[in-house]
C-alpha cells in the first residue's frame, strides 16, 4: 500500500508477515527456481505450483510413481482398503502424467516457455519488480 510515496507495509490479522528478501528469492529462483521456489518463497503458491507442474522433471517424477505403484501393487500385503487407495492414487497419477503428455497442445514448447519464464523471473527480481503476494516489493537489505 502507498501513502504519501511511501509503501507502507500491510498487516495480517496475525500481526503481519515479515517482508520476503530480495536476495533470498534471487538465489532461490537462480538455484531451484525452475521448480518455483522463489514463488513459494514470495506466497505466490498457485503459479508456484504450475511452474512445478511443468517442469521437466514432473513427467519423470510421474512416470516414475506411476510405475513404482503398480509393479508394487500385487507384492504388497496390505489391508483390501489399501489396496484400493494405492490403486486409486496410481490411476490419479495415470491421469495427471496423460494430462501433462497429451492434453498440452503445445507440448514441444513448454520446456521453451518454462526456462523464459524462469530467465524473466530472474531478471524481475534483480530488477526490483518482483511482488510478493500482497503486491509488496521484495526488500533489499
Amino acid at each position: 500500500m502507498r501513502l504519501n510515496g511511501e509503501i507502507i507495509e500491510k498487516k495480517s490479522a496475525l500481526g503481519g508477515d515479515a517482508p520476503k528478501r530480495w536476495r533470498t528469492a534471487l538465489l532461490l529462483c537462480i538455484f531451484l527456481g525452475g521448480f518455483g521456489a522463489h514463488r513459494f518463497y514470495a506466497g505466490k503458491v498457485k503459479s508456484g505450483i504450475l511452474m512445478l507442474a511443468f517442469s521437466p522433471l514432473a513427467g519423470v517424477v510421474l512416470n516414475s510413481a506411476f510405475i513404482g505403484l503398480t509393479t508394487a501393487m500385487p507384492a504388497l500385503s496390505l489391508p483390501e482398503w489399501a489396496r484400493y487407495i494405492a490403486g486409486a492414487m496410481a490411476l490419479l497419477i495415470m491421469l495427471v502424467y496423460f494430462f501433462h503428455q497429451v492434453f498440452v497442445p503445445f507440448a514441444f514448447a513448454l520446456p521453451i516457455l518454462w526456462h523464459i519464464w524462469w530467465i524473466v523471473d530472474i531478471v524481475r527480481i534483480c530488477a526490483g519488480k518482483f511482488t510478493d503476494k500482497r503486491g509488496l516489493p521484495l526488500k533489499k537489505s
